[in-house]
């Protein structure tokens, strides 16, 4: 649902999330996961989430959702609720465990313009957003795609995602990264982050919670 006046509350949001889950994971003794690719290095020493996932028959995929929009950046995880963008103005809050969508609220820079020339620039930004949506058509038939992997280390494990589709897995436990398995996905478009064993990962369309499905007893 949209959420009136969300984007305009993000960043108290933001603040207090941020001090109520670094507070409740140290005080049980986790390691704290709140900021871009958590402290920026997307090393997550603590982190053992699943190596192998299948998101054909839903093997390890705890969820997933799609978004109507495309986009590149990574998630960020806060207490229990998943941020993430999508192109050209969007922002979603995804419960982190259920893959529920919360609200999404839209954050318009030209909200912030001058009365009057905003209309004209909005509309001149949507008719170039069309053309580049035509253009990234014909480069994607001429495979002529820029691969960008943006790493992540989890544990012993080293997670590559191309921006091709898939995610190469190594095991770096000893003198020699070794490569475990390459797991198909969509277009990889952000570092995946880490957080009570789970992997949120970010792909050109959607968002993907990857974790060790409960076996019934």
């Amino acid at each position: 649902m949209t959420h009136p006046g969300a984007c305009t509350r993000a960043a108290a949001f933001l603040a207090a999330g941020w001090g109520l889950a670094v507070a409740g994971q140290a005080a049980a003794g986790e390691q704290g996961v709140v900021g871009y690719r958590h402290d920026g290095t997307g090393v997550f020493p603590a982190a053992t989430p699943a190596t192998d996932w299948d998101i054909t028959t839903g093997r390890n995929v705890l969820w997933k959702v799609r978004f109507p929009d495309w986009g590149h950046g990574p998630p960020i995880l806060v207490g229990d609720k998943v941020l993430v963008n999508t192109e050209p103005q969007w922002l979603y809050c995804i419960d982190a465990d259920t893959g529920r969508t919360l609200w999404k609220c839209e954050s318009n820079v030209f909200d912030l313009l001058p009365t009057g020339s905003a209309p004209r620039l909005k509309e001149a930004w949507r008719v170039n957003w069309r053309l580049r949506g035509e253009l990234e058509q014909i480069t994607a038939k001429l495979k002529a795609l820029v691969v960008w992997s943006p790493i992540a280390i989890a544990g012993s494990h080293l997670f590559v995602p191309s921006q091709k589709g898939g995610v190469a897995v190594f095991d770096i436990s000893g003198a020699q990264p070794r490569l475990i398995g390459v797991r198909p996905t969509e277009s990889a478009q952000g570092a995946p982050i880490f957080a009570g064993g789970r992997m949120y990962l970010r792909t050109k369309w959607t968002l993907l919670c990857i974790g060790r499905r409960q076996t019934k007893p």
